[in-house]
């Protein structure tokens, strides 16, 4: 049960995670509501609560929620609560980048990648040499190139950097459109 529990925790971080998150709600069964509520949703009433008490349990819908501000008095530390935690991206990837990247994170081959973009294998090497090229602009010292390590990496070596740092920093992968 508890590999099923953290499968389903790595599920939700990775797709809700690095988004810039103001509310995230949920509409289930009355069943899983201590479930959400273990999460770190919060109930929340419905416009036409007194209507649906009149329900049996088991054909009763709650709807919770947490809002940025509800998390931020919050203890760190759930997966829910961490959503909320987002940061502008750094590199600020184009969207067929982010989307090769999104893809490359599930380790597929290349050969697997270049249909999923409608690319050829040109393609696909120039998408990742612009990545290569946006990471070294904004961070040069990424590759290692301060100390000259940068000579002769191919690109499958300064891939496994850049996914272990996107990995880590999901909003680089999201659109992010700066208040204001």
């Amino acid at each position: 049960m508890h590999k099923i529990v953290a499968c389903a925790q790595e599920s939700f971080r990775m797709h809700h995670t690095g988004f810039h998150w103001q509310a995230i709600y949920l509409e289930n069964s009355a069943a899983f509501m201590e479930v959400h509520r273990e999460s770190g949703f919060a109930p929340r009433r419905f416009a036409d609560e007194p209507e649906l008490s009149a329900r049996p349990e088991t054909e009763r819908p709650v709807f919770m929620g947490l809002t940025r501000d509800e998390a931020r008095q919050r203890l760190p530390g759930t997966t829910l609560r961490n959503c909320f935690e987002s940061e502008p991206p750094r590199f600020r990837f184009s969207a067929q980048q982010r989307r090769l990247l999104w893809l490359a994170l599930f380790d597929d081959a290349d050969t697997a990648l270049m249909p999923e973009l409608g690319v050829s294998v040109h393609g696909l090497k120039k998408l990742w040499r612009g990545i290569y090229e946006r990471v070294d602009l904004v961070e040069p010292g990424f590759f290692g190139d301060d100390a000259g390590d940068d000579e002769g990496k191919r690109g499958p070596e300064k891939r496994r950097p850049v996914l272990a740092y996107v990995r880590q920093r999901l909003e680089e992968l999201r659109p992010w459109q700066p208040a204001g």
